[in-house]
């Protein structure tokens, strides 16, 4: 063999070893940041374990809902109450566990004099609070800075802007109630979209469109399956923060290249100024059009089943109606009004939202005789600190709209939260909007369609709990 062959065979030689221990290498580092990240991941979600004892010394029980379905958050403080009865009491949450309260006296205690305090983001992950699977939550918004985010969202959603829709707003509920079918109902069905389609036309302008409107709803429905499942929740949830993404990314890009006047492409502009994540921006928008969806329809299913069984109510709302005819808009916004008094009682009883964020202790407290740890993760039950007996009397389970005109006002403060981000209801960004849509569909409805109630022996269907009759 010549020497110049040999040096060639030597030279192929070292290249195939250089190679494979380059490959060697590699792998040993892709292993090393693949380690990394579990470790990090895990420390991110690190299960955690509090032990929090009553004043008589008992440790507080816990219940597990990990894997557990509910079909609302009513049925979820009906399963709470039925185990730890009034008490505080521990729930696990995936790897964390939350404090829960549910009275009056326990959210005084928990803020102090501090009743309007900020609501604090930063303990919600993937599947919380109870299970609630948010697209865009797959970090723990920990770090971010949720002051920022309000800032480009609030302009978006407040009054002043929601009622700058009214009409608009109006003339597309009034369509929708005069195509309505009814006669016998099953409310929460009727009614449970409303709020959805609102929503959507209010965030998205000039992106308001059939075809639009129904690639967001099977984002909707992808995410309520994502919520319901209990095997693959995690993957679902990973797909749908994709399509969520995907999706907002193209109204954006249409929206910039169209020049349409697009409430959600202006708000965009805080991710683009690296002034909140693009995270922050999906978690927050999917909040508002997502995870409220089921709710609002149990509020709307609450007001028109109630003013149906009080026909007295009923009647004298719609002449209220009648003669604010005139004053549209100054109406929807008074709170001396019945119709007002109506969605407050309604929304009591059936809270838009029923179980508030998690929200970190700022020093050790001390709830119902319990010290509780700084920096524990509580969560006020709304459904029952609506209905205590404290506050609202022997009969806090009745509907009774009037109820608002005895009540001390004082004593809601920490006593009604209708809006249940915190203490704080008002500080929900949907609350104005909410508010305005409620009372919308309230007086269309009244004012073309008589409800009744059904009654035993009349033909209906299974989960029918409402009659409509159109007025002449």
């Amino acid at each position: 063999m010549s020497s110049m062959s040999t040096t060639a065979t030597w030279r192929g030689e070292s290249q195939a070893m250089a190679t494979k221990h380059l490959a060697f290498i590699g792998g040993i580092l892709f292993s090393c940041i693949l380690i990394a990240r579990l470790v990090s991941s895990r420390s991110k979600h690190r299960t955690t374990y509090l032990t929090i004892t009553n004043k008589n010394g008992e440790k507080l029980p816990e219940i597990d809902i990990r894997g557990k379905k509910f079909k609302s958050s009513g049925e979820l403080s009906r399963k709470i109450k039925d185990i730890a009865g009034p008490s505080p009491c521990l729930v696990r949450t995936g790897p964390r566990q939350e404090l829960v309260i549910a009275k009056a006296q326990h959210v005084q205690d928990l803020y102090g004099r501090d009743y309007q305090i900020s609501t604090s983001y930063n303990v919600s992950l993937s599947g919380s609070p109870f299970g609630y699977v948010m697209p865009g939550a797959t970090a723990s918004p920990a770090g971010q800075d949720c002051g920022k985010t309000r800032k480009h969202f609030k302009p978006i959603l407040s009054l002043e802007a929601v009622s700058q829709r009214i009409s608009r707003f109006a003339r597309e509920i009034q369509t929708w109630v005069k195509t309505l079918d009814v006669g016998f109902v099953d409310s929460r069905q009727t009614f449970d979209m409303i709020m959805f389609r609102m929503m959507y036309l209010h965030l998205y302008e000039d992106a308001y469109d059939d075809r639009r409107y129904w690639a967001l709803l099977q984002l909707y429905l992808l995410h309520q399956k994502a919520v319901e499942t209990t095997d693959s929740s995690a993957k679902l949830a990973k797909k749908s923060y994709k399509e969520w993404r995907e999706f907002s990314r193209s109204i954006v890009d249409l929206a910039q290249k169209g020049r349409w006047k697009c409430p959600v492409e202006v708000i965009y502009r805080g991710v683009s100024a690296s002034d909140m994540t693009e995270e922050a921006y999906l978690s927050t928008l999917s909040e508002i059009m997502f995870n409220n969806v089921e709710s609002t329809g149990q509020v709307f299913s609450t007001i028109f089943t109630k003013l149906a069984a009080n026909r007295t109510i009923q009647d004298a709302l719609r002449l209220e109606i009648q003669v604010n005819e005139d004053a549209r808009d100054i109406y929807l916004h008074r709170s001396d009004t019945l119709l007002h008094r109506v969605l407050q009682e309604s929304l009591r009883l059936s809270p838009a939202i029923g179980f508030s964020t998690p929200d970190l202790t700022r020093g050790t407290r001390t709830i119902a005789g319990c010290l509780i740890p700084a920096q524990t993760p509580v969560v006020i039950d709304a459904h029952r600190v609506n209905t205590d007996p404290v506050i609202w009397g022997p009969d806090c389970d009745a509907w009774d709209p009037d109820r608002f005109l005895r009540v001390d006002a004082n004593s809601l403060r920490c006593g009604y939260i209708p809006y249940s981000a915190s203490a704080a209801s008002e500080q929900w960004l949907g609350k104005d909007a909410a508010e305005v849509i409620f009372k919308i569909t309230i007086v269309a409805i009244v004012e073309q369609i008589s409800l009744e109630p059904v009654g035993d022996g009349e033909e209906q269907g299974s989960g029918t709990d409402l009659n409509m009759r159109r007025l002449k």
